[in-house]
């Protein structure tokens, strides 16, 4: 599996990621079992809950004409007695609408769109940027789109897919040959299935949009909330909506 291992683009607290050598649209995700087992394991999860909520959203009419949002699939899942190595969807970096020089940051950018102004570098975790930064990266009307379309697949995440989404992660970026910029949606590890819906799994659906400021918020830009807001209802009855945004600010 070493040869597989390309240059490293990116690591975290669990292990480190590298291109895929075998396929320059892949990347892969190691961790070493010396350092803790159970990231692993976590991983093997994590690949499993990701296969699975695809394969019942995918097929939904609302998810087919869905083009500035995807979820992050995981292509396979290989472990040995000493590492484990997930492979997945390789995401560059977004591209700047008017330019083409090279960023003078490579960071993958965590796109906050229910904060206005934030812009800092998270060293292992990537650049955090607010709305009014994104805007060099996607215009007004695209955003409008993109938010309609980020309501949507919380939507199926929540309630088809039956996904809390706890702890998930919004990037900006776009894939393999292509400049066209999309949210990208990942780290699916600390999510659990949706049995029913109490005040318990109503709190952390509305923490998987309220934690971080990856969603828009109506305090800080009332049309992209709006679409977003509408999105979600086009999936999720309004019973349990009025319960996830009832504190949403």
């Amino acid at each position: 599996m070493d040869k597989l291992l390309g240059e490293e683009i990116g690591h975290g607290a669990y292990g480190h990621v590298h291109i895929d050598n075998s396929d320059s649209s892949k990347c892969i995700k190691m961790s070493n079992k010396q350092n803790d087992i159970n990231h692993c394991r976590q991983w093997s999860n994590e690949y499993k809950k990701i296969k699975t909520l695809l394969s019942i959203i995918e097929e939904h009419p609302s998810y087919k004409k869905i083009d500035y949002v995807r979820i992050v699939k995981p292509t396979d899942f290989i472990e040995s007695d000493t590492v484990c190595y997930m492979k997945m969807t390789r995401i560059f970096r977004a591209k700047k609408i008017d330019n083409e020089e090279k960023e003078e940051n490579n960071r993958m950018i965590q796109s906050l769109l229910g904060d206005k102004n934030t812009y800092y570098d998270h060293k292992g975790r990537g650049l955090y940027m607010g709305l009014k930064h994104l805007k060099e990266y996607i215009d007004d009307n695209d955003l409008l789109d993109a938010s309609h379309q980020l309501g949507i697949m919380m939507g199926l995440i929540h309630y088809t897919g039956k996904c809390n989404a706890f702890d998930i992660e919004v990037f900006l970026g776009r894939e393999y040959s292509t400049r066209k910029n999309r949210f990208y949606i990942a780290d699916f590890d600390m999510t659990s299935t949706i049995d029913t819906y109490g005040e318990k799994e109503i709190q952390e659906m509305y923490c998987s949009l309220n934690d971080a400021s990856y969603f828009p918020r109506p305090s800080i830009n009332k049309k992209l909330f709006e679409m977003f807001y509408d999105g979600y209802c086009s999936i999720v009855p309004k019973t349990i909506v009025e319960r996830v945004f009832r504190d949403y600010s």
